[in-house]
């Protein structure tokens, strides 16, 4: 196998967070009890009073269901109203018949009346169902604007947003709170916390100030930067596969390559790119590879190689090049002309070189120039978890790190709930 110590390794509408109950129609329905459902089927029972939230951006709309005053006497007439036009507008009731068992196991005939709430501006509203027994229930609708919040709230709003996702396996979980722990530390963490004396790489002063904030379109964790990760792994994928050094490393690494998990390429995870948006932030007041690379989160102490946080890396390190990601890969693999000069001043043939070959000549270009990220490039594989993060400074940071027993999603699957939770938001 390759040596490979040429790059240092480690191994909502309607309150969606709310509406996670189920409607029971086994269960006794009060006087007036009423269950509130979004268009994503999210069911739950809205007592009478609960303040309830919509938000713009989502490009959902709430139905507000009334199913009975009573559960033996059906209802066939209630009226919404709102107490501010504007925020909201009521749509015209429908009903819809119904039965269900009570737990007594007597069926029970009712009319389910549904009203469609589409927000309209923020504020807040008293939205009124009335039955015509002339009952009433009331509910304190507030309307938010989800896509200024999710703006401000960055790469974290898209964590929160994860987490809240049925089915999540324990590592999932894990890896989520992990990452979210990673950019909440280095939201609150100043750059004179690991720069004291607030001179960059070429000596300059730096103005002190929070090292991540989501809310800036140059920052790292900024939401416009979510695709990045993809982005740059593509080009890196594109790369590796014109690659005859690569081919060389594969061949000789494994003895069944086109049997290898995810198809030899690399796996990624929400951890590695958490702490490559750290990383990348702290490159551009820095300039250089920061002081403190090595720690996966910003929260560290002074002499620690490793944060202490403890996880389970034995090195990482994070690179930069331009700000466009596919620039930025592409950037990497041109050191690689230093290794084809190496090459053929060995005499070796690409097409008939040996393992052992190869390594002679990464030696010998890692003696005449920088070659760190083309080794990167030609070392990543399966089993390997990578993170990418760029800023709007003119560079790309990178992370990648070896365990067996974390999350993993390949980039696509992660890119997906990228795009889902983008058009979810309305960005």
């Amino acid at each position: 196998m390759l040596i490979r110590n040429h790059v240092k390794r480690i191994a909502p509408v309607l309150l969606i967070a709310v509406l996670t109950g189920a409607f029971l129609f086994g269960s006794p329905i009060g006087a007036m009890d009423v269950m509130a459902k979004t268009v994503t089927d999210i069911y739950k029972v809205t007592p009478a009073s609960d303040d309830l939230e919509i938000r713009l951006g989502n490009r959902k709309t709430v139905k507000v269901v009334l199913d009975a005053e009573d559960y033996a006497i059906p209802v066939k007439k209630v009226t919404f109203t709102s107490s501010k036009k504007g925020i909201i507008s009521v749509g015209k009731v429908t009903y819809k018949k119904m039965t269900y068992t009570d737990w007594y196991g007597k069926t029970h005939v009712a009319y389910r009346a549904a009203v469609k709430v589409s927000p309209e501006k923020t504020g807040t509203t008293t939205l009124t169902a009335k039955t015509r027994s002339g009952k009433k229930v009331q509910w304190k609708v507030t309307v938010k604007n989800a896509f200024t919040e999710q703006m401000a709230e960055g790469a974290l709003g898209f964590i929160k947003w994860m987490l809240e996702k049925d089915d999540l396996t324990e590592n999932q979980k894990k890896d989520l709170n992990q990452a979210k722990r990673i950019l909440e530390l280095a939201s609150q963490e100043k750059i004179s916390d690991w720069l004291p004396d607030l001179k960059n790489s070429d000596g300059e002063t730096v103005e002190d100030g929070i090292t991540m904030d989501y809310s800036k379109k140059t920052d790292a964790a900024h939401i416009s930067r979510l695709h990045v990760n993809y982005e740059a792994y593509r080009k890196l994928v594109a790369m590796q596969g014109k690659d005859a050094y690569r081919k060389i490393y594969l061949k000789d690494a494994y003895t069944h390559i086109d049997s290898l998990p995810n198809g030899g390429e690399p796996y990624t995870n929400f951890t590695v790119v958490a702490g490559s948006m750290v990383d990348e932030d702290r490159f551009d007041v820095y300039g250089s590879h920061n002081p403190h690379w090595g720690e996966i989160s910003a929260d560290f102490e002074a002499g620690y190689d490793d944060s202490v946080e403890y996880y389970d890396f034995a090195s990482d390190e994070v690179w930069a090049s331009t700000s466009d990601a596919a620039a930025a890969v592409y950037s990497w693999f041109s050191e690689r002309d230093l290794v084809d000069q190496a090459v053929k001043d060995s005499g070796y043939q690409k097409s008939s070189m040996t393992a052992a070959q190869l390594d002679q000549a990464l030696d010998q270009a890692d003696e005449k120039g920088v070659i760190g990220h083309y080794l990167f490039c030609l070392y990543a594989d399966h089993n390997d978890i990578l993170g990418f993060a760029s800023s709007s400074y003119g560079s790309l940071g990178h992370r990648m790190w070896q365990d067996e027993d974390v999350a993993k999603y390949t980039f696509k699957e992660m890119d997906d709930y990228v795009t889902e939770y983008l058009d979810e938001t309305g960005y």
